[in-house]
Order: structure tokens, then C-alpha cells, then sequence
């Protein structure tokens, strides 16, 4: 349950980037934004729990197996997607929680963190349909499906329709 809701709120999270005017102008930017922060902290809580929750619940109680249990779920190599997009998640978190410290570039940052978030969607989606038990379900491979289409309409808007609209208007730099 935790790694299904993690992905849901993920592809989610393309939606509150306080990009959309339809939402963003109706409960205003910082509720927005507010959400955004909350829902990027509270996935990153689910992604981290979700396999601790695999090594803990086979573990029986012994703390060393849990340890070996989790180890070996984290150097699968049937699991490398998921492992590289919880550790890019982390990255993402991090650097959103850092970008108004002096030496972090806020243009960097801005530049990576949707691409970035983009590759993190994508492993995890992977990680989801080659791994997961419930993903091959007909229902839950549609809601995949729905929501990947909603995030990827939100990332084509965003870095293409947008910019090309911006190069065609003529923009002047008055002071």
C-alpha cells in the first residue's frame, strides 16, 4: 500500500507544482505550494517506509535478519529501479529543501528538479509494473496508465508548449 500510494502521489505532484492557473488562482500560491511541500515530504516518508516495511514484516522479530532482509532488497538487482528512484527522490527533497541557501544555485535547481522528477516517475513506474504484486491487476494498470498521461500532459506543457509560446511573443527588457 505504501509503494502504491507513493507512486500516486508522485504523479500527482505534477499537478501541484503551482504551474496551473486553474488551481493555483483559485486557493492561491502558497496553499498551493504549501501542498506541494507537504505531499513531496509525506511520498518521501511512504518511499522510505516501503521496504522497510518488506525487510521488517519477513524479519520475525530478529533485528539482524531485518537488517540482511533489507540489504539484500536494496542490492536486487530486480529492484535497481526502484532503489535509483528512491534515491533520486531523496536528491529531489534534499535540494528543494536546500535551494535557498547561498551556495545552491537557484537556477540549478530549478532546471533539475522537473526533469529529475520526471526519471524518478519513470524508474518508479518501471519498478512498479516489473515488481509489483497488485500492477498487473487490470484496474490498478489503468489508474498507471491515467495518471501517466496526467503528468506527462503536465511535463509537455511545461517544458514545451510554454517555452515555445514564450520565444514567439516578443519580450523587451525595460529596466
Amino acid at each position: 500500500a505504501l509503494g502504491l500510494t507513493t507512486l500516486a502521489l508522485l504523479h500527482l505532484q505534477f499537478l501541484s507544482s503551482g504551474r496551473y492557473e486553474n488551481l493555483s488562482g483559485r486557493i492561491g500560491i502558497d496553499r498551493t505550494m504549501g501542498f506541494h511541500r507537504l505531499a513531496a515530504g509525506t511520498l518521501l516518508v511512504f518511499a522510505i517506509l516501503h521496504p522497510l516495511g518488506y525487510a521488517i514484516a519477513s524479519a520475525s522479530g530478529d533485528p539482524v535478519m531485518a537488517g540482511n532482509r533489507l540489504l539484500k532488497l536494496l542490492m536486487s538487482a530486480r529492484l535497481r529501479t526502484g532503489v535509483f528512484a528512491l534515491a533520486g527522490l531523496v536528491v529531489i527533497v534534499v535540494l528543494a529543501v536546500l535551494r535557498t541557501r547561498p551556495w545552491v544555485r537557484y537556477e540549478l535547481w530549478r532546471v533539475s528538479h522537473g526533469p529529475l522528477a520526471v526519471v524518478v516517475t519513470a524508474l518508479s513506474i518501471h519498478h512498479a509494473v516489473a515488481n509489483g504484486a497488485y500492477t498487473g491487476e487490470m484496474p490498478l494498470r489503468l489508474i498507471w496508465v491515467v495518471l501517466a498521461l496526467m503528468a506527462g500532459t503536465a511535463v509537455v506543457i511545461d517544458y514545451v508548449f510554454r517555452p515555445l509560446r514564450m520565444w514567439r511573443e516578443s519580450w523587451v527588457i525595460e529596466r
